[in-house]
């Protein structure tokens, strides 16, 4: 099967925003494909709150939220399975939220 064609990828690392010693960290990639298709992978870890639910949002838009299990979690989106992701660009913020309280986050950075 060949390889989708990235015309465009964008990609965070996200901090945790209240503890500086913590070892939490994450990772948000967004890439746009020459099929129209865009997707988001967002990946965390090392966050201490298990059976928590929390939310991934982009410049205020909400994009989806999932569950942490053994300290980690991870949500994947794509445009063809009828989620929509809206637009970003280089200096757009990505935040983790728990119940509103932000948690992580990172600057998006052309990949």
């Amino acid at each position: 099967m060949p390889r989708r064609q990235v015309l465009e990828s964008y990609e965070a690392h996200l901090e945790p925003v209240f503890d500086s010693r913590s070892r939490a960290r994450g990772r948000f990639e967004r890439e746009r494909y020459a099929d129209g298709v865009v997707s988001f992978d967002i990946a965390v870890r090392h966050l201490l709150v298990d059976d928590t639910t929390l939310s991934v949002v982009v410049n205020g838009w909400t994009l989806g939220s999932f569950e942490l299990r053994h300290g980690g979690g991870r949500l994947r989106r794509s445009s063809d399975a009828s989620t929509w992701t809206p637009e970003v660009s280089s200096g757009d913020v990505v935040e983790v939220l728990d119940a509103g309280r932000t948690l992580m986050r990172g600057t998006l950075e052309l990949d």
